[in-house]
C-alpha cells in the first residue's frame, strides 16, 4: 500500500511538472506573438505616414525653368509630361487632359493650386498672356450669346467676367508698364465750321481713362483701339452725345465682350463711353448727364443691370469744355452727319505719366518713348524768363511740331512693349 501510494504520488508529481512546463511555454509563445503584432502595427503605421507625406508633397507642383517659360511639371503624377497654358486653362500637352479635374483615364491626376496658376501667369511672355486673355474673352462671348443669360447675375457669367478682368489688368501692365493713361485726340474741323467761326481747322482735347480697378476691360479695349488707330470721324451730333467712329489698321474690331460697368463711374457729363449693345467700337462723349439714357436697365427691358460701357472722362482744362466740345456741337447738321460735315480725328496718342506712379501729374509723355513732355495745362513761362524768350521758345516748339507732322508719326518708331527703336530714332 505504501509502495502504491508512493508510485501514485510520483506520477502526480510528474504530471504537475509537465503542466507547469507546458504553461510556461504557452506564455512565451503568446509574448512572442504579441511582440510580433506590435512590430507589424508599427511597420504599418510608418508605411502609412510615408505614403501620406509623399501624397501631400506630390499635390504641390514644382516650377521647372525650361525654354518654354510657361511649363511646369507635377512630381508624382505626370513626371514626363509638360503642362502648358492653353486657351481654356492648364492642359497636359502630351495626353491632352485638362488639369484641375480628375479624369478616369488618368487616376493619378492632381489639382493645380490657384497660387501656382497665378505664378504661371506672372511669368508669361506678352504673347502668351495676350492669348490667354483672347481665349478667356471668347469664353465670355460664347456664354453671353446663349439665350436667357444675364451676365451680371449668372454664376458662371460673373466668374468668367471676373477672371477676364484679372487677366486684363495683368496684360495692361505687361504691355504698357503703366496703370494710368490719357489719350490725346487731334481733330480737324470741316469748312462748314471754319468758314463760319473763322478759327483754325486743327484742334485737340484729352481723355483721361478710368481706373483699371473698376473697368479694366473697357480701358484695355480703348487702349488697343488707339494703339492700332488709322483714322476716325465724329459722325453724329445729337443733343446728348457726340458720337465718333474710329478705324484701325487691322480692321474688323469686335465689340466689347460684355457690358462692363461700374456704379462708381456713372454716365455723367463729359464721360466717354461705347455706343450700342453690345458696346463698341463706336464711342461717344456725353454732353449732358446720361445716366437715365445709358445707365443700368436702359435701352432694353430684359436686363435691369445692363448699361453702356464707359472708359474715361474728358480732361477739363477750361478750353475743352468752353471751346472744343461746343465747336464740335456747333455743326449745322444734327444727328447723323453727311460725310462732308464729319469732324475728322487725324491722330490719337496714348500718354502715360512722366513719373511711374504719378497718377495726379500734369506732365505726360507718349507711351513707350522719351519724347518731349506734353503739358496738358496752360503754358506758363519759366521763372526768370522774359516774354521775348517765351515767344521764341514757343515759336521753336511750333516749328519742331510742324517738322514732325503734328505728331502723326510720333509712335511709328516705338516698338512692341514701349521700346524705342534707336536706329530709327537716330
Amino acid at each position: 500500500m505504501q509502495a502504491r501510494s508512493r508510485h501514485t504520488v510520483g506520477v502526480k508529481g510528474r504530471n504537475t511538472a509537465d503542466y507547469e512546463e507546458s504553461t510556461s511555454m504557452d506564455e512565451k509563445e503568446l509574448k512572442i506573438q504579441r511582440d510580433n503584432q506590435k512590430r507589424l502595427e508599427s511597420l504599418i503605421f510608418c508605411v502609412l505616414v510615408i505614403f501620406t507625406v509623399v501624397g501631400i508633397i506630390s499635390q504641390w507642383p514644382t516650377k521647372i525653368k525650361t525654354k518654354d517659360s510657361n511649363t511646369i511639371r507635377l512630381p508624382g503624377s505626370i513626371p514626363s509630361s509638360p503642362v502648358s497654358v492653353g486657351g481654356n486653362g492648364l492642359k497636359d500637352t502630351t495626353n491632352n487632359i485638362r488639369l484641375g479635374s480628375r479624369d478616369l483615364r488618368n487616376p493619378e491626376m492632381v489639382e493645380v493650386p490657384e497660387l501656382a496658376k497665378k505664378q504661371q501667369e506672372d511669368t508669361m511672355t506678352l504673347d502668351e498672356l495676350q492669348k490667354l486673355v483672347d481665349d478667356k474673352e471668347e469664353e465670355v462671348r460664347t456664354l453671353k450669346r446663349q439665350k436667357g443669360i444675364i451676365m451680371e447675375t449668372d454664376p458662371k457669367g460673373t466668374q468668367l467676367t471676373k477672371e477676364l478682368q484679372v487677366l486684363t489688368r495683368k496684360l495692361i501692365w505687361k504691355r504698357y508698364q503703366s496703370t494710368t493713361f490719357r489719350i490725346q485726340v487731334d481733330i480737324k474741323f470741316p469748312s462748314v465750321i471754319t468758314e463760319k467761326d473763322g478759327k483754325p481747322p486743327n484742334d485737340s482735347f484729352f481723355i483721361e481713362l478710368a481706373s483699371i480697378d473698376l473697368i479694366p476691360v473697357s480701358v484695355y479695349y480703348y487702349l488697343e483701339l488707339v494703339r492700332d488707330f488709322r483714322i476716325g470721324h465724329f459722325i453724329r451730333n445729337a443733343a446728348h452725345v457726340l458720337q465718333a467712329h474710329t478705324q484701325t489698321k487691322k480692321g474688323g474690331k469686335k465689340p466689347m465682350p460684355f457690358q462692363e460697368y461700374s456704379r462708381q463711374f456713372p454716365h455723367e457729363k463729359y464721360t466717354t463711353g461705347y455706343a450700342g449693345r453690345p458696346s463698341g467700337p463706336q464711342w461717344y462723349i456725353s454732353i449732358m448727364n446720361n445716366t437715365d439714357d445709358h445707365g443700368p436697365g436702359t435701352q432694353q427691358k430684359q436686363n435691369q443691370y445692363e448699361a453702356d460701357s464707359l472708359f474715361g472722362k474728358l480732361v477739363l482744362d477750361g478750353r475743352t469744355e468752353v471751346s472744343v466740345i461746343p465747336r464740335i456741337h456747333s455743326t449745322p447738321q444734327k444727328e447723323f452727319l453727311d460725310e462732308k460735315n464729319y469732324i475728322t480725328i487725324t491722330n490719337m496718342t496714348i500718354l502715360v505719366p512722366m513719373t511711374p506712379q504719378g497718377s495726379n501729374t500734369d506732365k505726360w509723355i507718349p507711351w513707350g518713348s522719351k519724347l518731349p513732355i506734353i503739358d496738358v495745362t496752360e503754358d506758363t513761362a519759366d521763372e526768370g524768363e522774359d516774354d521775348g524768350d517765351q515767344k521764341n521758345r514757343n515759336k521753336k516748339d511750333k516749328e519742331e511740331e510742324e517738322d514732325d507732322g503734328n505728331g502723326a508719326d510720333e509712335l511709328d518708331d516705338i516698338g512692341e512693349g514701349g521700346i524705342v527703336d534707336k536706329k530709327k530714332e537716330e
